[in-house]
């Protein structure tokens, strides 16, 4: 608490803001800590006035930190880890290596995010592929494609990776998953070259 009183003086002593009957001095600073604290917390040296402010101030700063506590913490990335495809179907992908999933909204045995809160999200995913194959996976909400990631491989065209994303307003419950396209195919192993990654925004 000391400290923080001397920061503010500092501050207060930077921005040239007069406080009558205050001289701040190099020399004199390592005693002010002890003398401008009162019983309340207050900088009792500026008077009432500098003091209900920083009450005000103190009583907003802990308005922010109980609503940023109380905000929903929604973040996953996850792996596919093996290869895909071809297949005769389309197919959802299930990414099974998870590197984060702070809210469990993504589940590594379906593939697919539920949107434990209504908000703005934003998801991200990568796709890789180098055999003759060709690649094309999408991202999906609720059945609907939303963006899409494609190649077409050639005989001197070995190995390609792409990415694709986009942000996204959810309502509690809806699905957000990557599909891959039948006929087509995607590569992965323990590098994790293939990703889909997702967070809440602001709710």
């Amino acid at each position: 608490m000391a400290l923080l009183c001397l920061l503010r003086l500092l501050v207060l002593h930077e921005s040239l803001v007069p406080v009558p009957g205050l001289s701040l001095r190099l020399g004199a600073l390592p005693f002010l800590p002890f003398a401008c604290l009162g019983a309340s917390g207050c900088l009792h040296i500026f008077g009432g006035e500098h003091c209900s402010a920083l009450k005000e101030l103190r009583a907003t700063v802990e308005e922010l930190k109980k609503e940023n506590q109380a905000r929903p913490k929604v973040a996953f990335s996850a792996a596919l880890s093996e290869s895909k495809g071809p297949f005769d179907t389309d197919i959802i992908l299930v990414y099974k290596h998870v590197i984060t999933n702070i809210g469990n909204a993504y589940s590594p045995s379906t593939g697919i995010f539920k949107a434990p809160v209504s908000g703005t999200y934003y998801f991200r995913f990568t796709a890789f592929s180098y055999t003759n194959n060709h690649r094309r996976v999408s991202l999906y909400k609720g059945g609907q494609l939303v963006v899409t990631v494609t190649d077409i491989q050639s005989g001197q065209d070995g190995e390609d990776s792409g990415s694709n994303g986009a942000t996204l307003q959810l309502e509690k419950g809806e699905e957000v998953y990557t599909q891959l396209k039948a006929q087509h195919h995607v590569y992965d192993d323990y590098a994790h070259h293939t990703t889909f990654t997702g967070f809440l925004i602001f709710p």
